[in-house]
């Protein structure tokens, strides 16, 4: 069983990257067992768009979105949060 499944059963789950490169590495491995996207501003408005649209609507369950993408995001019904950011040791 998977960490989503397991904190949030088969609903929708949001993970947040610092990085843009995070958040597509992040949603290519979560993408070969699950239904996933990523979100961030390196994607066109217009896709981003449709990505918000189909994650709302369940086409699929795990929107990886880096924290500055995910500024105002509304989408309701979402059933776990987890936030993916590496911690630097000085």
């Amino acid at each position: 069983m998977r960490w989503w499944q397991v904190y949030g059963g088969e609903g929708k789950t949001i993970v947040f990257t610092q990085t843009k490169r995070d958040a597509d590495d992040v949603a290519l491995a979560l993408g070969r067992t699950v239904g996933c996207e990523a979100l961030h501003g390196d994607i066109t408005q217009n896709q981003r768009e449709k990505t918000l649209a189909a994650f709302r609507e369940g086409r699929f369950s795990v929107l990886v979105a880096t924290d500055v993408a995910a500024r105002g995001l509304d989408i309701p019904n979402v059933d776990l949060v987890s936030v993916c950011f590496q911690v630097q040791i000085a």
